[in-house]
């Protein structure tokens, strides 16, 4: 499949107004995790807390959207061997879960279940169009923390995502066989969540270092 097919597929088994709750969720997750872990938690502990606790956020925001979409349903699953659990939510013959990831575009790290899911997200399965309606996609939304210039920036602006796109993995999870920023899909919900005195060369900044390949812009 080429990248606009798998976007299409995408949209097709994902509503628009679950993908517009799905950014919302990672802006939301972000915010909610590090107010949170700074009101219970000394600064040594916050940090490694937020993490752990954004994730557990995220995850139950993930069902809370697709709990409103009739045409998707919720798995909660825990690998052999892991003591974590993770949500899958499906859409047709689609799969899809969330991970962090250090920057903008980044390779998700390995696991044992993602590389599962990611077994039928072999190119040859997607050449032939009358395959493609029925063969199983996995997809991840990967998110990542925020990039800024100074200590004042930090304290201000840290609780906003880097960055959310959906990736389609390959088999091995080695690679992406096609990803898309959701910040660029829809930059109207990026903008509501921006606070006020985020302006000026920071904001341009931010936009910039949302986009794959922008680490260092």
């Amino acid at each position: 499949m080429t990248n606009d097919e798998l976007e299409q597929l995408f949209f097709s088994r994902f509503p628009e107004p679950f993908r517009r709750r799905l950014l919302g969720s990672v802006f939301s997750s972000y915010r909610i995790s590090k107010e949170q872990c700074q009101v219970q938690f000394a600064p040594t502990e916050a940090v490694n807390v937020e993490p752990f606790y954004r994730r557990g956020v995220l995850e139950g925001h993930l069902r809370d959207a697709a709990e409103l979409s009739p045409e998707l349903t919720i798995r909660i699953s825990r690998a052999e061997g892991s003591n974590w659990n993770h949500t899958e939510i499906q859409g047709g013959q689609v799969v899809l879960t969330a991970s962090t990831v250090p920057h903008a575009g980044a390779l998700v790290r390995k696991a044992d279940y993602r590389i599962d899911l990611a077994q039928t997200n072999a190119p040859t399965l997607f050449n032939a169009s009358e395959e493609s309606t029925e063969t199983p996609l996995y997809a991840i939304l990967i998110h990542s923390r925020s990039i800024w210039d100074t200590q004042e920036e930090r304290a201000k602006f840290a609780h906003l995502p880097g960055s959310a796109y959906i990736a389609f993995p390959d088999a091995s999870l080695d690679g992406y066989m096609h990803k898309f920023s959701l910040f660029d899909l829809y930059p109207e919900i990026v903008e509501s969540h921006q606070p006020d005195d985020l302006d000026g060369l920071a904001k341009i900044r931010y936009i910039q270092r949302s986009r794959a390949g922008s680490l260092a812009a």
